[in-house]
């Protein structure tokens, strides 16, 4: 995979999920989503490497979208981390 196409698919995922966070200027909804990133993210990274081993076409469905979600914190975090993320959520 490309990685200009885990970067599209990631800023697909900020404006699907995160959109009202965007809108907003209260801090704690922004580290409550970052947060919430983080948490999905690690959930993620389990199933990628449970599954690796046993099945490679749910493996690579589940890196896809790990590599996405990860590409998702960065460009939020590029774009607003010094705004409104606490530095110890990045």
């Amino acid at each position: 995979m490309l990685l200009s196409q885990i970067e599209k698919e990631g800023k697909a995922i900020l404006k699907d999920v995160y959109f009202v966070v965007f809108e907003s200027d209260e801090k704690k909804l922004w580290q409550d989503a970052i947060h919430s990133m983080h948490s999905h993210i690690a959930v993620l990274e389990v199933k990628a490497r449970e599954s690796s081993g046993k099945n490679q076409d749910d493996a690579t469905d589940h890196i896809r979208n790990l590599w996405a979600w990860q590409a998702a914190r960065r460009e939020m975090c590029r774009r607003y981390g010094n705004k409104f993320i606490l530095p110890t959520l990045l």
